[in-house]
């Protein structure tokens, strides 16, 4: 019989290595656990390999470690697998260099891709330091290209998402594809230099039939450092590119006019929004992107011509795999939803509560007082004077004027027509081409954006004051507490023993047990008769087995404990003091005598009733 190794589908992992840490030993060490029987490696590294070859080699034997020229991207450098592996059986199982995957993660991958007929797969994967909490679990995308990562921030691991489901991408940190399935749709696009080339990868692999499946028993860690190393993936510009080309070009022809239309107007918001908040760097990227789309038209319509081999299925069945509405409003909309409990014990989702209301309250009243305050507008429409004239009755119109060349403004002249117009006639679309309303509400929504900026810019500047007052008196409140807090005990002496932590809630009983004034406390058992003679205040005397003599005052209280063993009785003698008993230690057995008119004493192994006792170790 053939050793499952030999039968096993080959599977040739590949990981693109940049400029890696003290953390990619880890990451090969796992790699070289992997418990799957016919695993190759195949290190690319980006520019010279140099000492990396011997310390990838040392740590993965046998494996391939090439170099790639130049500074490609991620999935530039990954498809150097095309030319470096021949054949379409097996499967390729790409990896960045700081991903630690669980020793039976390519297993339980190739098991789950032919369990599920997939054409990817992808584990769950989760934070490095600390594996508990999830990162990624799939990825769901919306007809924009925006990714919502399906799981929140901090959101800790509970086996809440260990279902395998089909998901529109998995990451390309880690992910599984079968190699006839990569060769066909052509590998990673290159000309995605930042992220989201998974998202494109995916998508094409929808578009030619194929499941992704997101394997969450497969599990790996991700230290997700790519960032750092490349400060070109930190700028928003070149994702937001991305994502522009990969709509563009993928999208079904019958759907990408209303899409980019969509895309257009969703894209000028979100700026808007951005620049409200200050983020003027990513609204900028967005807006440049958008613009950038004109100039790159002839490439999205070359990269369309050769896509369009791959559709095999409907755009329609794509499309219903995609997110309805928009992903980055929907993970906006949820955060704000969702908060820590305790900032000390991770994120923990919790539905906000309504303690927050008083803004609400406001923001009715104020939209209360525009409706009643505009109530003329609404019904009439906007007066025209000064630059509050109607818009024209047909949009058409509108942007048949804008793309003729030919201002009818004054006489007319050849000038061109502004960019106003058109953007007015694209917006009518939002009101089904009612112009009328189009023009009351323009002017409408301008005075409540204007609301809208006046709080968030007062938000910005007392938010932050607010919190440091806020910590700074938390802080005042409780040094004044450490100033009138005062511990006392009963008594002086040295503290043995201590009952409560700091911080703590005290329950009932002692605090601590102390030694008051280098006194010791004996206790000792007699029998049943001798019990009755002794009393509160009975002198007594101790013997250290050193020699060391202590006496000292019996006990304030007498207590019984009857015992299973001989049926002993024990007498403690409390606040006995030491004269002269130097000898005497917390947990000694000693001899002791009691003035009870007859000798008390004991030995070890011997008893007589009615004459001795056993010494007991002193307490605390």
């Amino acid at each position: 019989m053939e050793a499952a190794g030999t039968i096993a589908p080959p599977v040739v992992a590949v990981m693109v290595v940049h400029q890696p840490g003290e953390w990619f030993d880890a990451a090969l060490d796992a790699l070289a656990a992997q418990d799957y029987g016919n695993l190759k490696s195949l290190f690319l590294v980006l520019d010279d390999a140099g000492e990396l070859a011997e310390r990838i080699g040392h740590r993965v034997p046998n494996a391939f470690v090439r170099g790639v020229a130049g500074t490609p991207s991620f999935g530039g450098a990954a498809n150097e697998v095309l030319r470096l592996v021949e054949g379409e059986n097996g499967f390729f199982c790409f990896l960045h260099d700081d991903v630690a995957l669980e020793p039976s993660a390519i297993r339980l991958l190739v098991e789950e891709l032919y369990r599920s007929n997939a054409g990817i797969v992808g584990p769950k994967l989760v934070t490095w330091d600390d594996p508990t909490v999830l990162q990624h679990v799939g990825l769901a995308v919306d007809r924009f290209g925006e990714v919502d990562p399906i799981v929140e921030p901090g959101e800790v691991d509970q086996e809440q998402h260990d279902a395998v489901r089909d998901v529109f991408a998995v990451p390309s940190a880690c992910l599984l594809v079968r190699a006839d399935l990569f060769r066909t749709i052509g590998g990673f696009d290159p000309a995605i230099a930042s992220r989201g080339d998974d998202v494109d990868l995916c998508w094409r692999a929808h578009l030619s039939g194929a499941r992704v499946v997101v394997v969450p028993a497969a599990s790996g860690r991700h230290l997700e450092t790519m960032a750092t190393r490349s400060p070109e993936l930190a700028h928003p510009g070149p994702a937001a590119r991305s994502r522009l080309r990969t709509v563009a070009t993928l999208t079904g022809a019958r759907r990408l006019p209303l899409v980019l239309l969509q895309l257009v107007l969703l894209s000028v918001a979100q700026a808007a929004y951005l620049l409200v908040r200050g983020r003027v760097r990513e609204a900028g990227a967005l807006l440049a992107a958008l613009v950038g789309m004109v100039p790159g038209v002839p490439s999205y319509l070359h990269r369309r011509r050769l896509v369009a081999p791959l559709r095999h299925v409907p755009d329609s069945e794509v499309a219903g795999l995609q997110l309805r509405g928009s992903a980055r409003i929907t993970a906006s909309a949820r955060a704000r939803d969702s908060r820590p409990v305790d900032p000390d014990l991770g994120n923990e989702r919790r539905w906000r509560e309504s303690a927050g209301g008083a803004p609400v309250i406001a923001w009715l009243s104020v939209l209360v007082l525009f409706v009643v305050g505009s109530r003329r507008i609404i019904a009439e429409g906007v007066p025209q004077f000064g630059e509050f004239l109607r818009f024209g009755s047909s949009p058409a119109r509108m942007f048949g004027d804008y793309l003729s060349g030919w201002s009818s403004h004054g006489l007319g002249s050849t000038s061109s027509v502004p960019t106003a117009v058109g953007v007015v006639s694209l917006a009518s679309v939002m009101t089904l081409f009612h112009m009328g309303l189009l023009h009351t509400a323009a002017v409408l929504g301008a005075m409540l954006l204007g609301y809208l900026g006046a709080w968030r810019l007062g938000t910005i500047f007392e938010a932050a004051r607010a919190r440091v007052e806020s910590a700074r008196a938390a802080l005042d409140a409780q040094q004044v507490r450490l100033q009138h807090t005062q511990v006392l005990a009963p008594d002086s002496g040295t503290i043995v023993q201590r009952n409560v932590a700091v911080g703590s809630v005290a329950g009932p009983g002692d605090l601590f047990r102390l030694i008051r004034q280098g006194r010791l406390e004996w206790r000792a058992e007699v029998t049943s008769t001798e019990l009755a003679r002794v009393q509160p205040g009975t002198e007594v005397q101790v013997l250290a087995p050193g020699g060391a003599v202590a006496r000292g005052r019996g006990a304030d209280e007498v207590k019984q404990q009857q015992e299973s063993a001989g049926q002993l009785a024990r007498a403690q003698t409390n606040r006995a003091h030491e004269h002269g008993g130097r000898g005497a230690r917390v947990g000694q057995g000693a001899l002791f005598e009691a003035a009870v008119g007859e000798r008390a004493g004991g030995g070890e192994g011997e008893e007589a009733p009615g004459e001795r006792g056993k010494g007991r170790n002193g307490h605390n």
